[in-house]
C-alpha cells in the first residue's frame, strides 16, 4: 500500500503541485523516488530466498540508499545556504565601498 500511494504522490508532483524553484521540483520528485526504492527493497527483504547472502546485501543497499538520499539532501542545503551567504557578503561588501 505504501509503494502505491509512493507512486501516486509521485504523480500527483509531477502533474500538480506546483513549486516556485525548479531545484525544489526535482529535489521534491527526488525523495519521492527514493522512498519508492526504499519501499522495493524492502519488499524484497521478504523471505523468498531464504539466503541470508542476499538478505545482507538487500540491507546494505538500503542503508546505502538512506546514507545518498541523506547526502543529496544536505549538499542541497548546503548549496542554498551558500548561494544566499555569498549573496549577503557581496551585498555588504558593496555597501561598505560606497560608504
Amino acid at each position: 500500500m505504501l509503494l502505491v500511494a509512493s507512486i501516486v504522490f509521485q504523480a500527483l508532483i509531477l502533474l500538480y503541485i506546483v513549486h516556485e524553484d525548479k531545484k525544489d521540483f526535482y529535489m521534491a520528485l527526488f525523495n519521492e523516488l527514493m522512498v519508492s526504492v526504499y519501499l522495493y527493497l524492502m519488499l524484497c527483504l521478504a523471505d523468498f530466498h531464504g539466503e541470508n547472502l542476499v538478505r545482507d546485501q538487500i540491507g546494505l543497499a538500503l542503508l546505502a540508499l538512506v546514507i545518498f538520499t541523506v547526502f543529496v539532501n544536505i549538499l542541497k542545503a548546503i548549496w542554498t545556504h551558500a548561494h544566499l551567504l555569498k549573496f549577503k557578503k557581496c551585498r555588504e561588501y558593496f555597501k561598505k565601498k560606497r560608504a
